[in-house]
């Protein structure tokens, strides 16, 4: 029952990666959009809350999450502002704690998010330091994900439709977020090689090739 995690700077093929490799391998795949809409509705109905996020995802680990956030706010965990910090775009990811939320309540939350995800296995999760919060999880294969800066750019103006210059700052915003969201919650560098078990480079081989790469990583993982 493997937990797959996949990291990579905007642009890299990241989540193309991760959902590609969800569906090769028949494991359900996560990121944190999915999270987000659950963490940003913790005070409407149950009903309101399960149905934002099964337009975004199906399968009982996404319900899971669903339960989750609620036993969060019920302990009574700030949730104001939780969503757009813990689980917004990177870019807007501050240097120090800027909204009186905690980063030890920020990173506890994080990392029981994220164990839930995995606790039942078959589960691609993308992003969000997920490598960092389950990088002892036996049996987890970690896998990043690499693009020189102006291919990365070039994709997010195709994806985005917009100007060069646009995804030129996008591109750097989130860059500089990625890195300050890892150095602060967890004191390390977002592409340190020793945190993966392979970078699967979509610069030098397409994304599709990345993937059947990745799945037979994943394949050949003893404990996969």
């Amino acid at each position: 029952m493997p937990v797959i995690t996949v990291t990579g700077l905007v642009g890299s093929g990241n989540r193309e990666l991760a959902v590609g490799l969800a569906d090769a391998l028949g494991l359900e795949f996560v990121d944190r959009r999915i999270i987000s809409e659950a963490a940003g509705r913790v005070g409407a109905s149950v009903e309101a809350v399960e149905h934002q996020v099964e337009h975004g995802a199906q399968g009982p680990m996404a319900r899971r999450l669903v339960g989750l956030f609620e036993r969060i706010a019920a302990r009574g965990n700030p949730t104001s502002g939780f969503s757009q910090e813990l689980f917004g775009e990177y870019r807007h990811v501050p240097d120090a704690e800027a909204t009186g939320i905690r980063d030890s309540d920020l990173v506890e939350t994080l990392s029981e998010v994220m164990r839930e995800a995995a606790s039942g296995g078959n589960v691609v999760l993308v992003g969000r330091g997920a490598n960092k919060v389950l990088a002892d999880w036996p049996g987890a294969i970690h896998l990043g994900s690499a693009a020189g800066f102006q291919r990365r750019v070039e994709r997010i103006q195709e994806r985005d439709g917009v100007s060069e210059a646009e995804a030129t700052a996008y591109v750097t915003e989130n860059d500089a977020g990625l890195a300050r969201f890892y150095h602060r919650f967890f004191n390390a560098d977002v592409l340190e090689p020793t945190l993966f078990h392979a970078v699967l480079n979509t610069e030098r081989m397409p994304v599709s090739s990345a993937t059947e790469a990745a799945a037979r990583i994943v394949e050949a993982a003893p404990d996969a």
